[in-house]
């Protein structure tokens, strides 16, 4: 649970609200990239791209060895050592988060890793 996230302290867990999400935004999210792709790309604001960006950047790396939708403790933490390095660079490369044990970050642990991190920064910037 974390102090700074209401939503979270409110007892909603990370999974719970992926499943909200992909309840009342999959949906209409498949349905805008199969009308136009190209449409969409050349309107996206800001956010949208960046948050393609993060799919794009887990696919990147998931690809290198076995797995293409997961990535090893190897890709995680070369991830993490050449794109967050001013973030987790510090991080030991040992304790890469693997939320379920299974040896694997799947793209759902990542947005986990990505947003508690950004909740991190958002929290000490606001603190100033």
């Amino acid at each position: 649970m974390s102090p700074g996230n209401p939503i979270l302290r409110k007892g909603v867990s990370m999974k719970n609200l992926f499943k909200i999400y992909e309840k009342h935004i999959t949906p209409a999210l498949c349905q805008t990239v199969a009308e136009s792709r190209s449409a969409i790309m050349s309107g996206l604001q800001p956010l949208e791209k960046s948050l393609l960006e993060i799919i794009a950047l887990f696919s990147r790396y998931a690809k290198k060895e076995g797995h293409t939708k997961t990535l090893s403790k190897r890709e995680a933490s070369e991830l993490i050592s050449k794109e967050l390095p001013n973030f987790m660079g510090k991080c030991d490369p040992k304790n890469v988060p693997d939320l379920d044990g299974d040896g694997e970050m799947t793209f759902e642990e990542f947005t986990v890793m990505i947003l508690t991190v950004a909740n991190a920064f958002n929290e000490m910037i606001n603190s100033y």
